[in-house]
């Protein structure tokens, strides 16, 4: 249920402000310019506001990727309830495999995606055919 102050009115006309109710709410979502889409070519963002009082929930998803990786929307929410909408990503890596995040608040403003795992690093290694390799031993520190 909704609810404004209660006030004295003194004329057949009652007016209702929706501004007092509701507040458009929006969200900016990108990745950054340096995301790795060869490894994760797709990420999937969920968004989600609920709120428990109004029983009002918006729910949204984009698939994004190296051509499309940025989103915006904007949906009502009660005025003033303190409720952050949230978002969630599935990185999905060029194998298939998913890389699942908790559900976090949305900052304010721009939400930025960054690489889930900044602290690997890809190796290639390139043997000639003409190479019997035995035995080969890094030591990555």
């Amino acid at each position: 249920m909704m609810e404004t102050q209660w006030r004295r009115i003194e004329s057949k006309n009652i007016i209702v402000n929706a501004a007092e109710l509701f507040e458009r709410q929006t969200i900016n979502v990108q990745t950054v310019d340096n995301f790795p889409w060869d490894r994760y070519p797709q990420v999937l963002l969920r968004v989600r506001y609920n709120d428990p009082v109004s029983k009002w929930l918006h729910e949204d998803a984009k698939l994004l990727s190296a051509d499309d990786h940025d989103y915006a929307a904007s949906f009502r929410q009660r005025a003033k309830d303190g409720i952050e909408p949230e978002y969630s990503l599935q990185y999905i890596r060029s194998d298939n495999e998913v890389i699942e995040t908790a559900w976090e608040p949305v900052d304010r403003g721009l939400t930025v995606i960054r690489n889930p795992d900044p602290e690997k690093l890809e190796l290639t290694f390139v043997v000639s055919p003409a190479t019997v390799l035995g035995l080969l031993i890094l030591d990555l520190r």
